[in-house]
């Protein structure tokens, strides 16, 4: 299952990263959400960082969501 998954976050997490050269309003977007969230975690990223804390990144979701949507 793992192995099976691993791909298919690997072409999409590159084809994202690809897709923001060409968008840069966008990963400039997604660069701030990330960065608030990181600033959030800071100093105890293994203590605050889990799947619920996760889903406060709605742009980054919309953006695999879409990503995978065109792939």
């Amino acid at each position: 299952m793992f192995f099976a998954g691993s791909k298919t976050v690997q072409t999409t997490t590159t084809n994202l990263i690809s897709t923001m050269q060409f968008e840069p309003e966008e990963y400039a977007r997604l660069r701030s959400e990330v960065d608030s969230f990181m600033d959030k975690v800071k100093g105890d990223i293994m203590g605050k960082m889990d799947l619920d804390s996760l889903q406060e990144l709605e742009f980054v979701k919309q953006c695999y969501m879409e990503t995978m949507r065109r792939n």
